[in-house]
């Protein structure tokens, strides 16, 4: 048995999709709008895979709109160069900003949970994900799906990682946009998802933030992760980045991230307890 961290290649993006949050049993869906207000068209399926059984179905979502806010979209650390030259999205820019979190057991850092999916040739990917209520945690698609290996048949969460008192949980289902691309690299805009879990309320669980794409340029950002190249587990932040960019499909930001902080949120300074975005690729 191995475990790999896996690489955040490619700057991922959610764009006219509808997030299916699952709580307590209930889908809902996070509406999604354009700058303007106008509603996008939304996809109207995701799809949910029972770890143990292995056995998958369809759900429909509803595609009303809800709010005027823009759409919630995940995010990587690609820095906009000249032309269409992009740097590598697992970069230290400049002095490395991240700092450990020692304080694990306490509310918003205890949200953030330390993921270790198990598939069946024994193969491991780490990675990190944010619980968003008490029975789902939203992480990287690609952070329990491999295209070599095929769907985990484990998935565990440890709110706070390896340091805190809290116990590691066992998902029993993952739901992914149905047109996630099985058996192909992931599709950027599609890589998130959703880890069902027993309900958990101990450690609390952080809220959606939308605004608008003005608002986020040059917006300053906070991202909890738990980076490959740190002791396993343990979690590290990093208050320094900013939002550089933001197109119709994603936004870029230069946060320190390394290895493993896929699916890790991406937070401003203004609202820490609201997830604008998952670090992803």
């Amino acid at each position: 048995m191995f475990r790999k961290l896996r690489a955040t290649q490619v700057a991922a993006a959610i764009v006219t999709f509808t997030l299916a949050i699952v709580t307590y049993g209930t889908v809902v869906a996070v509406p999604q709008e354009t700058s303007s207000g106008a509603p996008l068209q939304q996809l109207a399926y995701d799809s949910i895979r029972d770890l143990e059984t292995g056995e998958t179905s369809t759900i429909a979502i509803s595609t009303e709109p809800r709010n005027t806010g823009t759409r919630i979209r995940p995010s990587s650390n690609e820095a906009i160069g000249i032309g269409n030259q992009l740097p590598d999205p697992q970069i230290i820019i400049g002095p490395d900003g991240r700092y450990e979190v020692t304080n694990v057991n306490v509310y918003p850092y205890s949200t953030t949970v330390f993921i270790i999916s198990t598939f069946a040739d024994g193969y491991e990917l780490v990675g990190s994900g944010t619980l968003v209520s008490p029975t789902a945690v939203l992480t990287a698609a690609h952070n329990f799906y491999d295209r070599v290996h095929g769907f985990a048949l484990s998935v565990s969460v440890k709110p706070g990682g390896v340091r805190s008192n809290f116990p590691t949980i066992y998902g029993y289902n993952v739901v992914y946009n149905s047109n996630y691309p099985i058996g192909q690299e992931p599709d950027p805009t599609l890589d998130y998802g959703i880890v069902q879990i027993p309900s958990f309320t101990s450690a609390g669980f952080l809220g959606f933030g939308t605004t608008f794409d003005s608002t986020l340029i040059n917006q300053p950002i906070i991202n909890w992760a738990y980076p490959g190249d740190k002791p396993e587990g343990t979690l590290w932040a990093d208050d320094t980045g900013t939002i550089t960019f933001v197109t119709p499909s994603l936004f870029y930001h230069i946060a320190d991230t390394e290895h493993g902080s896929s699916g890790s949120p991406i937070v401003t300074s203004l609202a820490w307890d609201l997830i604008v975005g998952i670090h992803t690729g």
